[in-house]
């Protein structure tokens, strides 16, 4: 059974089940198997696979929105960048 194939008696199986669709074929996983990368829905993946690619990008997403913060506090208040502050009598 080549991986389209078996994707879709996934998602096929996995309708049945009363899972919303947005939960068993979320944009992340679509947007992979757009880009030709092959990965499980969700529920049918390991633990520790979903674990892990769950946690990069909550972690990639926070990182994101935190330096974002700060960049946006930085320009608000003019503030340099950490490589031009210098220190008194510093040339």
């Amino acid at each position: 059974m080549n991986t389209s194939t078996k994707r879709e008696a996934a998602l096929k199986l996995l309708s049945t089940t009363g899972i919303w669709k947005s939960n068993y074929a979320p944009p992340g996983v679509k947007l992979l198997w757009r880009l030709g990368i092959d990965c499980p829905p969700p529920h049918l993946a390991r633990f520790w696979s979903v674990f892990f690619v769950c946690g990069l990008f909550a972690g990639l997403s926070f990182g994101f929105l935190m330096a974002t913060y700060y960049a946006i506090g930085r320009k608000k208040h003019r503030l340099p960048l950490w490589k031009d502050i210098r220190a008194s009598g510093e040339t």
